[in-house]
């Protein structure tokens, strides 16, 4: 079973750099994240297992926490159509905004409980 792990994402806006009114970190973080995605499109793993910290704040639903949350769904969902992902939390106190996901047998059909980020 080949599994691709990774962690700590931190989408978000870090003081720092700008140019053209963009957060170079920012632009710099989604950019790791299209490699990573190439990367799994590339050796297509069984699964996915991305262990928390996808955001670098647990608040990121004001100002530009919408562009953030897109960020990640957008990612997740490109990554869901190579192979299943497992998310699991990180951030302190964002576990309440992802949904669980239960198999027939109750903990997602590979032992543990799913989060989805949403359908589609």
């Amino acid at each position: 079973m080949k599994i691709l792990h990774t962690s700590d994402w931190h989408i978000g806006n870090f003081p720092g750099p700008e140019k053209d009114g963009k957060n170079l970190r920012f632009l710099d973080t989604v950019s790791c994240i299209k490699h990573l995605t190439s990367v799994a499109r590339d050796n297509t793993p069984d699964v996915i297992l991305i262990s928390g910290d996808l955001f670098h704040q647990a608040r990121v639903w004001a100002d530009r926490g919408l562009s953030e949350v897109k960020a990640a769904i957008r990612y997740i969902k490109s990554l869901k159509k190579i192979c299943p992902i497992i998310v699991m939390r990180g951030t302190p106190r964002l576990h309440h905004r992802l949904q669980p996901r239960y198999g027939a047998d109750g903990d997602g059909g590979h032992g543990g409980t799913s989060f989805s980020a949403g359908e589609g």
